[in-house]
């Protein structure tokens, strides 16, 4: 009996080692604003858009999640005095939700 809960205790800790080691993301909340630049894709932030909040034309940005709540708005600036400006907005996932 003994032997089984060791083995037990192992197999948690193995596992906990092996599928819970990822370091915690933090989440950026957008409640009204110019979104700040994030361009190093592999420490990519989630970011939940609360408030009206404008993406700059001409940057890249990388995020994991990407939640649009009740009431939050998303903006793409593209102005017309510059001409071929390119937006890069990267996201694994982007949910809008509408209550």
């Amino acid at each position: 009996m003994a032997r089984a809960v060791g083995m037990g205790c192992w197999l948690l800790a193995s596992g906990l080692l092996l599928f819970g080691a990822q370091p915690a993301r933090a989440e950026i909340e957008c409640k009204g604003r110019v979104l700040p630049i994030f361009n190093v894709p592999g420490q990519a932030d989630d970011l939940k858009v609360t408030g009206t909040c404008w993406v700059q034309a001409g940057q890249t940005s990388y995020f994991k999640n990407v939640n649009v709540l009740d009431g939050g708005i998303l903006i793409f600036r593209e102005p017309s005095d510059r001409q071929n400006t390119q937006t890069h907005f990267w996201a694994s996932s982007i949910i809008i939700e509408n209550r």
